[in-house]
């Protein structure tokens, strides 16, 4: 199906996966400046849909952009400027396959958990050989909130971050916290240990995935740590980052954040839907933005996962070569 007829554009934009975030990447690209040639993919007829309903939902009639819906990827153009990828982790590999056999592809944006296993990663990365730029959307780089926080505390050393909550997706979820102290310290992670004493995976809310209920601490470069607990019932503290003069109180619901010896800062945390446009004409205007690269969150992610796959053959799946976490 095509809506408006395709036309020349500044951009090729290739969406694969247009469910719950993939949809509202599509709603963030209908507010770029830059005159865009959408492309949408997914397996899910009921995706689609929904991607459609909810482009309509914020698209004017003058839009500059005009929406392609692919049937088949073998629809695609000879050349994509920005391959967004969407899907869920499991599916990682295959769409950028599937991708990098039909066409060719400039800038990329991956979706985290990256992959379910570190040789999942490797062969991506070969793939992503070619292009001129890829990177991972672990966003909170991309707000000037947090940007303001940062400068402001204005950490000299080694610093810890401590976070709490009620079963907030440890293992989904995580590499949003490791990729935040990454950038903060400047460090790089080098290990992730999950307390076997007291965990549990449970069924994930997407079918055939699980979830980790626990404690995780993270080590970095130079001495800066993480502490990441997930607990059924335990109250959701705000995200607390500190050093050996300054504390940070990061309430990201009532958009808060206190700091010591300094005025607070008020803020959000912004939707995907409000930073896409921006996002995305920063990397077709001049080949970069404030994301964590491939590389640099691939590194992040290869730590991580190692452990994450060692927790779950910790639990009897002693054979599985992969984590079924995204």
């Amino acid at each position: 199906m095509e809506i408006m007829s395709a036309q020349s554009r500044l951009g090729n934009i290739l969406l694969y996966g247009v469910g719950q975030l993939g949809s509202r990447y599509l709603q963030g690209l209908a507010s770029s400046k830059i005159p865009l040639n959408i492309y949408i993919y997914d397996v899910s007829q009921h995706a689609i849909n929904l991607a459609v309903i909810r482009w309509h939902e914020v698209k004017s009639n003058q839009s500059l952009h005009t929406l392609v819906v692919l049937q088949h990827l073998d629809q695609l153009p000879g050349s994509i400027d920005l391959a967004i990828i969407a899907t869920t982790a499991d599916a990682r590999l295959t769409a950028v396959q599937n991708i990098v056999e039909r066409t060719s592809v400039r800038y990329w944006i991956l979706e985290k958990v990256l992959a379910q296993s570190i040789e999942a990663i490797a062969s991506i990365e070969k793939l992503l050989s070619n292009s001129e730029g890829a990177w991972v959307n672990t966003p909170r780089r991309l707000f000037a909130w947090y940007s303001k926080i940062k400068e402001a505390s204005n950490f000299a050393g080694p610093i810890e971050l401590y976070l709490s909550g009620d079963s907030w997706g440890l293992a989904c979820n995580s590499i949003h916290y490791l990729d935040l102290l990454a950038w903060w310290s400047g460090e790089k992670l080098v290990s992730v240990q999950v307390s076997r004493s007291n965990y549990q995976w449970v069924p994930s809310k997407r079918p055939n995935n699980w979830e980790l209920e626990g404690e995780l601490m993270a080590t970095f470069s130079s001495g800066s740590t993480a502490i990441l607990i997930s607990r059924p019932s335990m109250s959701n503290d705000p995200i607390k980052i500190f050093d050996s003069t300054t504390i940070v109180s990061i309430d990201e619901l009532s958009g808060y954040a206190e700091i010591s010896n300094a005025s607070p800062i008020y803020g959000q945390i912004m939707m995907q839907s409000e930073i896409t446009a921006n996002l995305v004409e920063s990397i077709l205007n001049s080949g970069k933005c404030d994301l964590p690269t491939f590389e640099e969150s691939s590194q992040l992610h290869q730590v991580f996962l190692s452990e994450m796959l060692d927790c779950w053959q910790s639990s009897g799946r002693f054979y599985d070569l992969s984590v079924p976490i995204t």
